[in-house]
């Protein structure tokens, strides 16, 4: 039992919490594959296209989920792509010294970086207003 009266337990089904979740979730798995796919075969673009929609996948959940707050997809989608310029100054900035040389992971991940980002920048002044 968990201990919910009947007036919370199907407080879930109400307006403030929809009993449908967007496709997201789906995007998550097929970015996550496509980026891991990408690597191995040394294709970053690939792995870059993988990137963004795990990126861009990932934001779209936490705004719709809402375990981050924001008044818009731009910032969700834009805090993604610093996550990501952060992990390719990273690579760049750690693995090199220490002789490990990652070039195709740099790529994608400064690319999907770019990607996001500038998909963040036409979503906060597009002109329809979302």
């Amino acid at each position: 039992m968990s201990g919910a009266t009947p007036e919370t337990a199907d407080d879930r089904f109400s307006d403030d919490h929809p009993a449908t979740s967007g496709l997201y979730h789906v995007f998550v798995a097929f970015g996550f594959a496509g980026a891991e796919v990408g690597i191995a075969l040394g294709l970053p673009l690939l792995a870059a296209i993988g990137l963004t929609m795990f990126g861009w996948s990932v934001a779209g959940m936490l705004g719709e989920t809402g375990l981050l707050e924001a008044t818009n997809r731009a910032q969700h989608v834009g805090a993604a792509g610093g996550v990501y310029g952060l992990a390719a100054a990273g690579l760049v900035a750690l693995a090199r010294p220490a002789g490990i040389t990652l070039p195709q992971r740099e790529l994608a991940f400064a690319a999907a970086a770019g990607a996001l980002i500038a998909f963040a920048g036409y979503d906060a002044v597009r002109p329809d207003g979302r």
